[in-house]
């Protein structure tokens, strides 16, 4: 790396630290999109003061109601930047600044950025607002010192990836917004890991409707809970059957299929101690590896429940798909991957390994539907969707290290 580059992510840090806090303090809690202009308008500001003509893109009414009736209360909003330095190819980077409601049992106030011990905590940090200051950081020392990257640099900060990313990604890429020759998602990969891909996922709502009755004459009812457990054990049955298919990611770990049931569960209206439950519902997560087919997975899943509701004449059930992406996977071997991997080898001392994500971000819009060729990459976080988030500031560090070498050097 450039002496003067990494003189300047040196003696700057502190304020790549204060810039992230800030992003912290802005609660963009998701469900329901709290804050999200105001978010919008910070990093956009932060874009221009790098050189970037950038703007905001606000979700139109119409649009944005289409696919989320909150939307009403709380309006989306996308930010989408391009700095020119007259580069060959360009480079864009994607990340959500949007953030998972807060869990009980925070040791220090969750939108703080509370830094103690090398470490700075707070909703977001690990996932990904971390990633957004280290990549920010990092096109200010390009600044700074007056070196060009060698790439033109496009930047979208979007909504809503944490549902999904409808009104965020997937929005700017149906829009075809984003024309750029290479993606880098700032998740997916820490560390000495260059991220290639990623698991799809599907989710599925399965509903129960029996027949209620007074608990003092059970027989008179069809008990829609009790129909849903025989229900769920035989998924269980399911699951492990599928313990028998497995992926094995460049980096030598072994995936497998997984399901969560009962992330989410419940009956309506009417529920009460001395009734016969008339209703019951609960969720499937099922995660889906690089080498299945989503919609095939989904089939089997359906056919599951399907086949124990033959059996059970007397019950309607009801499956409902809420949420469907399908798995991401680059080539180890695409000058992508490579490229970006001697980046951190600049940096770590450690062998630089190939992974593939147990959850599923937003590489899969950029490499599936455009089709552009995507990786992720992101400071080391810990404590994801749990209480007591945090980024260590060595992470931090490095990974705009990384970031700075990458674009840097380029693709070679």
């Amino acid at each position: 790396m450039h002496p003067a580059l990494e003189n300047s992510l040196q003696e700057n840090q502190e304020e790549m630290h204060s810039f992230l806090t800030q992003l912290v303090n802005i609660a963009t809690v998701n469900p329901p999109g709290q804050n999200y202009e105001q978010c919008a308008n910070f990093l956009n500001s932060a874009l221009i003061k790098l050189g970037f003509k950038s703007e905001v893109l606000p979700v139109p009414p119409n649009e944005a109601l289409k696919a989320l009736p909150e939307a009403t209360d709380f309006p989306r909003y996308n930010v989408l930047g391009f700095l020119d330095t007259g580069a060959a190819q360009t480079v864009h980077f994607n990340a959500h600044y949007d953030v998972v409601p807060v869990s009980p049992g925070w040791t220090h106030p969750p939108f703080s950025g509370y830094h103690l011990d090398g470490k700075i905590y707070g909703r977001g940090t690990a996932d990904m607002k971390g990633a957004i200051a280290a990549f920010l950081h990092c096109l200010s020392a390009f600044q700074r010192t007056g070196l060009k990257p060698a790439f033109n640099v496009e930047i979208s900060f979007v909504c809503d990836e944490e549902t999904g990313g409808k009104l965020g990604t997937e929005y700017l890429v149906e829009k075809g917004l984003p024309k750029s020759d290479f993606v880098l998602v700032g998740e997916g990969a820490a560390g000495n890991r260059v991220g290639i891909g990623h698991n799809g996922v599907i989710w599925l709502e399965v509903k129960i409707k029996g027949r209620a009755a007074h608990a003092s004459t059970p027989h008179k009812g069809l008990n829609a809970f009790e129909i849903m457990s025989e229900l769920t054990a035989d998924l269980q049955i399911f699951k492990e059957q599928l313990q028998a298919r497995e992926f094995q990611s460049p980096d030598g770990n072994t995936m497998r299929p997984t399901i969560n049931i009962g992330g989410t569960f419940g009956q309506n209206e009417g529920a009460k101690i001395n009734t016969v439950p008339e209703t019951a519902w609960f969720t499937i997560d099922r995660r889906v590896l690089p080498n299945e087919n989503c919609h095939v997975a989904e089939q089997e899943l359906c056919e599951r429940v399907q086949s124990f509701a033959e059996k059970n004449p007397q019950i309607e059930f009801d499956i409902k798909r809420l949420f469907f992406a399908r798995p991401y996977l680059i080539s180890e071997n695409h000058p992508l991957p490579k490229s970006f991997a001697k980046a951190i080898g600049a940096v770590y001392p450690q062998k630089v390994e190939y992974s593939v994500s147990t959850g599923f971000n937003d590489s899969r819009l950029f490499g599936l539907d455009m089709p552009i060729p995507t990786i992720g990459y992101g400071p080391e976080g810990h404590n994801h969707h749990a209480s007591d988030e945090y980024v260590t500031i060595q992470s931090l560090n490095r990974a705009s290290q990384v970031y700075t070498a990458f674009l840097e050097t380029g693709m070679h």
